[in-house]
């Protein structure tokens, strides 16, 4: 096995047990957020979390699997909060809605 490869086994591994260590309950009662579910065909795939303008993150479902909207939340709070750069990670069909969520956030966050 690739040292590469192993890292990022092991970095995947250990978000994995970051992401499933937040608590929703605390993420409601915070007042500074904004989020949005991103729905396509009438089916949520995901969500956009934002806690300033530079905490920006996002969780997308890939086209054959079920969306779980607790982890897809969860997640998209992580990568906000380790200020992950969206625009690497979302798919060329979501770009306009990030970019909708953006602006969004720019007006929130003023």
């Amino acid at each position: 096995m690739n040292i590469n490869k192993l890292k990022e086994l092991i970095e995947e591994t250990l978000t994995k047990r970051d992401v499933e260590k937040i608590d929703i309950e605390e993420f409601n009662f915070i007042r500074n957020k904004l989020y949005q579910r991103i729905v396509k065909k009438g089916k949520c795939i995901g969500y956009f979390v934002a806690f300033s303008r530079n905490e920006v993150g996002l969780a997308v479902c890939n086209k054959i699997d079920d969306f779980d909207k607790e982890y897809g939340l969860k997640l998209a709070i992580y990568r906000a909060k380790k200020r992950i750069n969206v625009w690497e990670t979302i798919p060329k069909s979501l770009k306009f809605d990030l970019i909708k969520f953006l602006n969004r956030t720019v007006k929130y966050y003023k």
